[in-house]
C-alpha cells in the first residue's frame, strides 16, 4: 500500500509528511482548478483530457481516504483495500459541466425531501451540467432507485430537454439484462426527472485505472468476459438507436460482476428503416468514428463498434489509441490472432471495412484465427501492421472527414506526429524556466506583501499621516489580490500544468504555465502601482464633488465633460475591483481632468441659458395676452433653442452656449416684430367685452335647463336604484339537465310522464314579488290594480291577488321600461329545475316536511302557526339560493294549460304552442296548500284573468 499512497501523494503535489488536513485542501484546491478548466476547454478532446486528470485526482484522494480510514487491516494484506461502493444512475455526470449557482438551490434537497409524493431522498450522487442524481425510497415499489433530474435552468433550452426526454423515451423501450433499467420519466412541478434502478459497484473506467496502477493488463480472458456481456447488450439496443457515446464511464460493474451498458442521453430513437437522422456530431472524441466526428448522416451501429474496438484495444494495451495505431498484436504478443484481427477490424476509417453488427463482432472475437489482410479499400493499401500504412489511412480518412483545410486550423496533425527527443528536450528546458519564474515572482509578491505590513505597523506606532494611505493601499491588495478568486485560480491553473507535466504533456503544461507566470506577473505590477491609488482616488473625489455642486446649483445635465469623467470613474473602478491597478491609475487621472475641464464651462452655459429663456419668457407673455401667432423668426428661435438643448443634453456645452445666445437674439426680434398687430387687438378687444357679456347671459340660461334636466335624470336614477332594491337579489341559475315531473310516484297524471329536460343558465330573483315593489308600480302609474292584502300586511309579502294578465300587460312592461332590463314570467320548466336545486326529492331538501319547513297548509295548524302568508325570506333558501319556492304563494309561469306533459318542449322553453292557452301555469303550492301540493313537481292551471289570494309570482331576467 506504500506504494500506492506514494504515487496518490505526488498526484496531489504533496510528500509523505501531509496531514489529513493537508491532503483534503490540496484536493479541494487541484480538482476545483480542474472542473473550471474542464469547463472552459476549447475541445472536446481537451475535455476529456481534464476529465481524465479528475478521475485520476478522485481515485488518488480515494486511496489515500481508504489508507487513513483501514491503515490496520491494511497492514495484513498485500493488496490494496477496494473502493467503497457507490450508486449510479444511467447519466454518468464526470463528462458535465459544473452546476450553475442559480440551480443549486432547487435541486439541493435534504434527506427525507418526497418528490411527487412518493419518491423519498436519501443521499446526493452527483451532480453536473445537465442535472442531478439521488438515491431516493420508491414508495409504491418500496425499494431504493436512483432518480435523475434535470436542472431548472435547462427546462427552458429546448435543446437540453428535447435531448433528457429522448435519453427517457429510448432507455424506457430498451429492456436486457445489460443495459441499465429506466422506470419511468416525472415530473414535480417544473423539476423532470427519470426513475432507474440503482446500482452498486463501479464504472469500467475505474477498474481500469486500479489496474493500471496495479500494473496488472487485462488477460484476454477478461476482456472477452466484458465483451460477452456488452456486445449482445449493444446487439439489442441496436434494434431501437445508436449510442453513440461508448466508452468506460458507461459501462458499469455490478458488486456481482455483471457489467451494464448505461447513458443513452445522445442516442437518437430511430425506425426499422431509418437508422439516423443526427447531421451533429455528438460523442466522447477519442472513441468517435470518423463518420461520427464528421456528424454524417448515414451514422448507424458500425459507429458503435468502432467505439468498441477502441475500448478493447484500451483493455489490451493500456493505451487508447490514436494518431499512428500499431496493430494489436504488435503490442501484445500473448492474445489470440483471430481476437487481435477482429479489433483492428473495428478500427477501419471506412464503417464497410468494420463488422456487420455486435453479434458478429463477438463471434470474431471468440474465434482463433491467423492475420488476414483485409482487401484495399478506395486506392489505399492493404494494412497488416502498424507501419506507415497504417498512418496514411488514417490520415487519408481523416482528409476525407473534415478537410484539408480544416485539419491545418485545427493543429490536428501535431497529434498524429510524434515528437522528436530534441523538442521534448526543449519542452522540458521551456517548462523548467517557466517553473522558476513563478517561483521567483510568488517570492517577489509575497515579499512586498510583507514589506507593506511592516510599514503600516510602523506607521501605526508612529501614529503617521501616513498611515491612511498605508492602509488603503493595504486593504485595496487584501481585498483584490490576496483574499480575491485569481491567485486561487492561478494555483489550480499551476496544479493543471503539475499534472500535466507528470504525464509528459509537455506543450499543453508549458500554455498552462505562461497563463500561471503572467497572471502572477500582474498581480506583482498591480501590487506596487496600488501604492499611488490613495492620493489619485482622494484628488478625484474632490474635483468630482465641486463638478457636482456648480451642477446642484445650476440643475444642469451632465456636461460631455462630465460623463465622460464618470465612465472614467467607473471603469477606474471596474479595473481595481478586478485586481487590475495598473490599468486603473490612468483613468483616475484622466477623470479628475475631465471632472475639472466640466467645471469651468458650466458658469458660462448657465448664464447664456438664463438669457435666452428670458427673451424667451417676454416673447410668449406678449404672444399669450394678445393671441399672437408666430412670426417666421420665432421658428428660428425654437430651433436654435431645441439644438442648444440638444447639444446640452448631450453634454457639448461650448456648441450650447453658442445656440443659446442665437435664440436670445431671435426672441427679441420676434417680440419687435409684432407691433402693428398688438395695436390692431387693443381696438378689437373692446367690441368683444361687450359680445362677451351678452352670450354670458345666454350661457347662464342655458347652464340652469341643463340643471333641471340634470336634476331630473338622477331623480330617475334613484327611482331605478330603488326599484331595483325592491326587486331585490338575482340569483345566477347554472345550466343543466334534469328529469321533469313525478318523480316519487305521489303525484296526479298531468305530473307525468317524467321527462329530460336540459335548461341553460338564466337569471332569477330570489324571493317572490312583494307588495312594496307592486305599490311602487301603482304609485308610478305602471300599473292599475291595487291588489287586497286581507289586513295579513303589505311591504315584504308576497304580492297576491294578481292575475296573469295582471302581471304581463301592466307589471312587466313598467317593470322593464323603469330598470331597462327584460324581465318575464318563467317557463314551468325553469321553475321546476329552478326549486329543484340539484335534488330529486319531493321537495328541495327531501321527502318530508317537518314543522321548521311545513309554514303552510294544513300543517300550519299543528306547527301552532295561523294560516297565512309570511314575509318573503323568512325561512331557508334552496341550494341555488332561491327562498319561498314551496308554499306561501303560488306562482305564475308561462305556459298554457297541458294536462300532461306528453309532446312538452326539452329544452326548457315555455310551452304555448298546444294546450289551452286561456289558462296558464302555477306551481309551487301556496299558504293553503297541503303537504302535496308544495312539492317540487306539482302543478295547477288557472284562467288568465283570476286572481286570488294564493296566487302570486316571481321574475326571470333574460
Amino acid at each position: 500500500m506504500s506504494d500506492l499512497r506514494t504515487k496518490a501523494l505526488a498526484q496531489l503535489g504533496l510528500d509523505e509528511g501531509a496531514t489529513p488536513v493537508d491532503i483534503k485542501t490540496a484536493y479541494q484546491t487541484k480538482r476545483q482548478a480542474l472542473q473550471e478548466k474542464q469547463q472552459s476547454a476549447p475541445t472536446p478532446a481537451l475535455a476529456d483530457k481534464f476529465a481524465g486528470l479528475l478521475a485520476k485526482l478522485d481515485s488518488a484522494y480515494q486511496t489515500l481516504s481508504d489508507n487513513e480510514s483501514g491503515s490496520s487491516e491494511q497492514s495484513t494484506s498485500s493488496k490494496p483495500s477496494p473502493r467503497s461502493a457507490s450508486p449510479l444512475s444511467q447519466t454518468k455526470l464526470d463528462d458535465l459541466p459544473g452546476m450553475a449557482p442559480e440551480d443549486h438551490n432547487q435541486l439541493s434537497f435534504s434527506p427525507g425531501h418526497v418528490l411527487a409524493g412518493r419518491y423519498t431522498v436519501r443521499e446526493l450522487i452527483g451532480q453536473g451540467g445537465m442535472g442531478a442524481v439521488y438515491r431516493a425510497h420508491d414508495k409504491n415499489r418500496d425499494e431504493d432507485i436512483a432518480i435523475k433530474l434535470l436542472l431548472p435552468s435547462l427546462t427552458k433550452n429546448e435543446r437540453a430537454l428535447a435531448r433528457f426526454m429522448d435519453e427517457a423515451r429510448i432507455s424506457s423501450k430498451l429492456s436486457h439484462p445489460n443495459i441499465v433499467n429506466v422506470y419511468d420519466v416525472q415530473n414535480d412541478g417544473e423539476l423532470y426527472f427519470l426513475t432507474m434502478e440503482l446500482l452498486e459497484g463501479q464504472g469500467l473506467n475505474q477498474l481500469m485505472e486500479t489496474r493500471e496502477t496495479l500494473q496488472q493488463p487485462f488477460t484476454e480472458k477478461e476482456i472477452l468476459d466484458i465483451s460477452a456481456q456488452i456486445l449482445p447488450a449493444l446487439e439489442y439496443a441496436h434494434q431501437h438507436t445508436v449510442h453513440r457515446d461508448i466508452k468506460p464511464e458507461n459501462i458499469w460493474l455490478t458488486d456481482d460482476g455483471q457489467y451494464k451498458l448505461m447513458d443513452f442521453g445522445i442516442a437518437q430513437l430511430q425506425s426499422t428503416s431509418q437508422r439516423a437522422t443526427t447531421g451533429t456530431a455528438m460523442g466522447t472524441a477519442y472513441y468517435m468514428a470518423p463518420e461520427q466526428i464528421k456528424g454524417s448522416k448515414s451514422l448507424d451501429a458500425r459507429a458503435d463498434l468502432y467505439a468498441m474496438g477502441i475500448l478493447l484495444y484500451t483493455l489490451a494495451t493500456g493505451d487508447v489509441p490514436a494518431g499512428l495505431i500499431k496493430p494489436l498484436n504488435e503490442k501484445r504478443n500473448d492474445l489470440n490472432p483471430g481476437f487481435c484481427q477482429a479489433v483492428m477490424q473495428c478500427l477501419e476509417p471506412e464503417a464497410d471495412d468494420r463488422p456487420a453488427d455486435a453479434g458478429t463482432l463477438l463471434s470474431a472475437l471468440q474465434t482463433p484465427g491467423k492475420p488476414q489482410k483485409k482487401k484495399a479499400a478506395r486506392g489505399v493499401s492493404p494494412v497488416v501492421s502498424g507501419g506507415p500504412n497504417r498512418l496514411v489511412m488514417v490520415g487519408v480518412a481523416l482528409l476525407l472527414l473534415m478537410g484539408l483545410g480544416a485539419i491545418a486550423g485545427t493543429g490536428v496533425w501535431k497529434d498524429w506526429i510524434p515528437a522528436s527527443k530534441e523538442e521534448i528536450a526543449r519542452q522540458k528546458a521551456g517548462v523548467a524556466k517557466l517553473q522558476g519564474e513563478i517561483k521567483v515572482i510568488k517570492q517577489r509578491l509575497d515579499a512586498a506583501r510583507r514589506s507593506l505590513d511592516g510599514d503600516v505597523r510602523d506607521a501605526q506606532r508612529r501614529n503617521s499621516k501616513e498611515l491612511a494611505a498605508l492602509e488603503h493601499w493595504q486593504r485595496l491588495t487584501e481585498a483584490a489580490i490576496f483574499n480575491g478568486n485569481q491567485i486561487p485560480q492561478l494555483e489550480g491553473e499551476l496544479a493543471v500544468g503539475e499534472t500535466l507535466l507528470r504525464e509528459e504533456s509537455y506543450a499543453e503544461a508549458k500554455s498552462t504555465l505562461d497563463k500561471v507566470r503572467d497572471g502572477y506577473q500582474s498581480l506583482y505590477r498591480n501590487f506596487i502601482a496600488a501604492e499611488r491609488l490613495y492620493t489619485v482616488e482622494k484628488e478625484n473625489k474632490s474635483t468630482e464633488s465641486d463638478w457636482l455642486k456648480h451642477q446642484n446649483r445650476y440643475s444642469l445635465p451632465d456636461a460631455k465633460e462630465a460623463a465622460l469623467a464618470a465612465a472614467l470613474k467607473q471603469k477606474a473602478q471596474d479595473e481595481q475591483r478586478a485586481a487590475n491597478v495598473q490599468s486603473a491609475l490612468p483613468l483616475w487621472e484622466q477623470s479628475t481632468t475631465s471632472w475639472a475641464l466640466a467645471i469651468e464651462l458650466i458658469d458660462e452655459l448657465y448664464r447664456a441659458l438664463q438669457a435666452s429663456k428670458a427673451a424667451e419668457e417676454k416673447w410668449s407673455k406678449r404672444k399669450k395676452i394678445y393671441a399672437l401667432s408666430d412670426p417666421p423668426v420665432a421658428a428660428k428661435a425654437v430651433a436654435a433653442e431645441k439644438e442648444a438643448q440638444n447639444q446640452q443634453n448631450a453634454g457639448e456645452f461650448i456648441e450650447s452656449i453658442d445656440h443659446w445666445q442665437t435664440a436670445e437674439n431671435y426672441w427679441q426680434a420676434a417680440y419687435d416684430a409684432v407691433g402693428r398687430d398688438v395695436a390692431r387687438i387693443d381696438s378689437e378687444r373692446a367690441a368683444e367685452r361687450k359680445a362677451a357679456a351678452e352670450r354670458k347671459a345666454a350661457a347662464e340660461l342655458k347652464k340652469a335647463a341643463a340643471e333641471r334636466k340634470a336634476a331630473a335624470d338622477r331623480k330617475a336614477a334613484a327611482e331605478r336604484e330603488r326599484i331595483a332594491q325592491l326587486v331585490g337579489k338575482l340569483v345566477s341559475i347554472p345550466s343543466g339537465s334534469f328529469r321533469m315531473g313525478d318523480l316519487s310516484g305521489d303525484g296526479d297524471g298531468d305530473e307525468k310522464p317524467v321527462h329530460r329536460v336540459s335548461v341553460g343558465s338564466y337569471t332569477m330573483m330570489a324571493y317572490e314579488v312583494t307588495f312594496a315593489l307592486w305599490d311602487a308600480c301603482v304609485s308610478a302609474g305602471g300599473c292599475s290594480h291595487r291588489p287586497d292584502d286581507k289586513g295579513w300586511g303589505r311591504g315584504n309579502r308576497p304580492v297576491m291577488n294578481v292575475s296573469y294578465t295582471d302581471i304581463t300587460q301592466q307589471f312587466i312592461p313598467w317593470l322593464n321600461k323603469v330598470t331597462g332590463e327584460r324581465f318575464r314570467l318563467p317557463s314551468e320548466a325553469e321553475w321546476e329545475y329552478a326549486a329543484r336545486a340539484g335534488s330529486t326529492t319531493k321537495y328541495s331538501w327531501g321527502n318530508t316536511i317537518s314543522c321548521i319547513k311545513a309554514r303552510y297548509g294544513v300543517f300550519s295548524k299543528e306547527c301552532g302557526k295561523q294560516r297565512s302568508t309570511d314575509p318573503v325570506g323568512s325561512f331557508s333558501a334552496n341550494r341555488f339560493g332561491l327562498y319561498d319556492m314551496h308554499g306561501n304563494v303560488s306562482e305564475w309561469t308561462q305556459d298554457c294549460w297541458n294536462y300532461m306533459y306528453s309532446g312538452a318542449p326539452s329544452n326548457g322553453s315555455a310551452w304555448t304552442s298546444s294546450g289551452d292557452c286561456d289558462l296558464r301555469m302555477l306551481r309551487g303550492g301556496d299558504w293553503f296548500s297541503t303537504a302535496g301540493g308544495v312539492r317540487s313537481a306539482s302543478r295547477t292551471g288557472e284562467g288568465v284573468g283570476d286572481r286570488s289570494d294564493i296566487y302570486g309570482f316571481r321574475l326571470v331576467k333574460d
